[in-house]
């Protein structure tokens, strides 16, 4: 049988058995996170301050990998009654990485895998010079494990100490992938040299792929389809034991395979895996820090409340076409429409008037900045010193609209997206995007 007749013939008790799973995480996550979280109130909105306590040692990374250290292939440091899930990346920005690492932390749930997190992959928005930025220096993987209550491991874990790249056999969503293909220089920096197998697309779309049909490819009890997929290997079988994909951005759990992450839509892999995702004390402090500075406030004073917007232009030209910029890209003044429309909302439901303001934008206008310095909108300069090929400015960013009550960003952006639902799930905020594209796009 073929590969898409296969796929086109998925069994229902193997979906069933996925919808079961996703079901059992479902009920099992809200109730095991072994953080405390535990409502603060500041100038009368209550927020949810996590406080680290003892994580269980039943989820510590030397419980899944060998204790063999000086290794000369990753495969020695892999247990043989356990199986793992890694996806490569790609080099786009960082928000798309950060989703691809949500959906590859929920396929490991669905699939019974352990996942293997590796570091973000430099691209053009920031650069691609530097050493690698670990998932671990961004976020915390230990309050990650134990909101999980599952084992997560970065790729350092299981690395080998040889600088010789091993050959691997993995799934290749993208379409650009060929039978054996050379594989692009970010794996072979992770000492592997990986070989694609293609996965047919979806009948219900072009370039995105089902949830539930990636976990059925992956899932530790094999598949029909994981077997007919492997055998049409034209070079090196996907391997079996650590399974592993290119990049996991295009995945959907909706039934009509729309990008379920974007504004407003239920995104199973959030609920169940990306709301664990939180930044480290290290990284809150660092944007603190910036935030402070930038409310002209001193260095050891409180955090007070403030609103947060996001205003994604610059690289969003492309997608104008023709449309002359200033009828495409939004007014300023539908961002301050929303923010009073949030200012309302917070007023309304915890009684308190949030006015103070912070802006991140990719615009490099100077009378854009001008008119924001006119609204009292405080921003932040990074300048030149940035760390880590250019990582830091928009981990600051992101950090600092996570730590807002309320939230304004972009319709369509990633960066947007994932700061709404922090804002809205962390913090109980309220939340606005503006639509653009045509004058009038936003207006209601």
């Amino acid at each position: 049988m073929s590969p898409a007749s296969v796929l086109g013939s998925l069994s229902n008790s193997r979906r069933i058995a996925v919808a079961l799973i996703t079901a059992t995480v479902f009920v099992l996550l809200p109730l095991s996170f072994t953080q405390r979280d535990t409502p603060a109130v500041s100038h009368g909105l209550t927020a949810h301050v996590v406080e680290k306590v003892e994580i269980h040692p039943q989820w510590d990374t030397r419980h899944y990998v060998t204790s063999r250290n000086d290794t000369a292939s990753f495969r020695e440091r892999l247990r043989p009654d356990i199986k793992y899930l890694v996806q490569w990346g790609d080099p786009v920005g960082f928000s798309n990485q950060i989703i691809s690492h949500i959906h590859l932390i929920y396929l490991a749930l669905l699939s019974e895998r352990v996942p293997v997190i590796p570091p973000f992959v430099h691209n053009p928005h920031v650069g691609w010079d530097g050493p690698l930025l670990s998932f671990g220096e961004v976020f915390d993987v230990d309050l990650l494990r134990a909101g999980l209550r599952k084992p997560v491991l970065q790729w350092s874990d299981v690395q080998a100490q040889s600088g010789v790249p091993e050959p691997l056999g993995c799934w290749g969503l993208e379409v650009w992938h060929g039978p054996a293909q050379a594989p692009p220089s970010f794996p072979h920096e992770l000492g592997v040299s990986v070989v694609y197998t293609s996965i047919p697309n979806d009948s219900r779309s072009t370039y995105m792929h089902a949830a539930d049909t990636l976990a059925d490819l992956v899932h530790v009890s094999g598949s029909s389809l994981s077997e007919s997929y492997r055998e049409s290997a034209e070079a090196l079988r996907p391997d079996e034991h650590i399974a592993c994909f290119d990049f996991l951005y295009f995945v959907s759990s909706a039934a009509n395979l729309n990008l379920d992450h974007s504004a407003g839509s239920f995104w199973p892999a959030w609920s169940f895996a990306g709301r664990y995702v939180r930044f480290t004390t290290a990284v809150r402090e660092r944007a603190q820090v910036h935030l402070l500075q930038a409310f002209g406030l001193h260095p050891e004073a409180a955090l007070p409340n403030f609103i947060s917007v996001h205003i994604r232009r610059g690289d969003f030209v492309d997608v104008c076409e023709n449309t002359p910029i200033e009828e495409c890209f939004a007014p300023l003044s539908a961002y301050v429409r929303r923010v009073r429309e949030v200012q309302e909302e917070l007023e309304m439901r915890h009684g308190v008037s949030v006015q103070r303001v912070i802006v991140s934008s990719n615009e490099q206008n100077r009378a854009f900045w001008a008119d924001i310095d006119r609204l009292g909108w405080a921003h932040i300069d990074y300048g030149t010193g940035v760390t880590n090929g250019g990582w830091w400015g928009i981990i600051v960013d992101t950090c600092i609209q996570s730590m807002s009550k309320g939230f304004v960003g972009t319709w369509g952006s990633t960066v947007s997206e994932l700061s709404e639902r922090r804002v809205r799930d962390w913090n109980n905020g309220a939340s606005r995007m503006v639509r653009w594209g045509s004058v009038g796009a936003d207006d209601h």
